[in-house]
């Protein structure tokens, strides 16, 4: 019976340090500012092929957070570029994105130095979309 409140403490160690093999780059909002290129792209769990219409793809960031996310979209095989305005807030481990609008929620996380996530769900059917975007410049 002694036994038993031992084993019990090793299973709680074992079963805590589990998320401690992650590690979690905090960052700054300073850590935010410059231009952002993507990466790769996670939809539902599907790794997406960048094309060469989503490599134009950027997340430009001022000192204040403001940010111009340049989205792509390819129509009848024309390259559509198209600015959105948002609001980037460094917030430890994870970053909040404010951007009005009705059919998609996004936020961020920082997974390295010089490399962001940014979540998007789209609120019709909570479709996820991970993006990875990496820095190029201040």
């Amino acid at each position: 019976m002694k036994k038993l409140p031992i084993l019990l403490i090793c299973f709680i160690f074992l079963y805590c340090n589990k998320d401690d093999d992650t590690i979690i780059f905090e960052g700054k909002q300073s850590d935010l500012t410059g231009v952002w290129v993507l990466k790769s792209i996670n939809l539902g769990g599907v790794d997406i092929e960048i094309d060469d219409c989503r490599m134009q793809e950027t997340i430009t960031v001022d000192n204040t957070g403001n940010a111009v996310w340049k989205t792509s979209e390819l129509i009848k095989k024309r390259c559509n570029l198209t600015d959105k305005k948002l609001k980037f807030i460094a917030l430890n481990s994870n970053f909040r994105i404010e951007y009005k609008s009705e059919t998609i929620k996004h936020h961020g996380k920082f997974l390295e130095p010089g490399m962001i996530e940014v979540i998007s769900i789209f609120k019709s059917d909570e479709l996820e979309t991970k993006s990875i975007y990496v820095f190029i410049n201040k």
